[in-house]
């Protein structure tokens, strides 16, 4: 996994080239882990498809032992939205009613997007896993976790909370 502190080695030899070579190896790599596959396949499962039985073939052999996919017997695969009526159903009764505040001036400040943002976060989080929200001035830019490479910090620093 990259990480920030291999970022910041790419950008001391000052060659861009070095820090396009770290992206896109670290895109790369994202795209080749687990969680990025996961993913891709929760998706698809949200989007009403099946990848599991969709990508299984049966298999006939013949009398010398060569493997033959079976072009006659009926390929009854039924694929659901039930993944992505429940993904709904939670994120509705989570963050429905929006997110609330003690003091009501919060909420003006965000912006009139800020609930529905919130909700596509909570959505994509539950579809892919993970999902990231990143305040951009005055609004929230969502990532899933297919859109964006996450770059974790070596350097652990715990916060005392009084």
């Amino acid at each position: 996994m990259k990480t920030y502190q291999d970022l910041l080695e790419a950008r001391k030899s000052g060659r861009e080239a070095d820090v396009i070579a770290f992206i896109q190896s670290a895109i790369a790599d994202h795209k080749a882990g687990r969680i990025y596959q996961t993913a891709v396949d929760a998706q698809l499962y949200y989007d009403g498809e099946n990848p599991t039985i969709n990508r299984y073939e049966k298999i006939l052999y013949d009398m010398q032992g060569r493997a033959h996919r079976d072009m006659w017997t009926a390929n009854h695969k039924i694929a659901s939205k039930f993944f992505g009526i429940v993904v709904r159903q939670e994120v509705n009764y989570l963050l429905g009613n929006g997110v609330s505040f003690k003091d009501g001036s919060v909420k003006e400040k965000l912006g009139e997007s800020f609930d529905r943002r919130i909700q596509a976060v909570g959505r994509f989080a539950l579809i892919g896993g993970v999902a990231f929200g990143f305040w951009n001035l005055d609004h929230v830019e969502v990532f899933k976790v297919t859109e964006f490479v996450p770059l974790e910090d070596e350097v652990k620093e715990c916060i005392e909370h009084p």
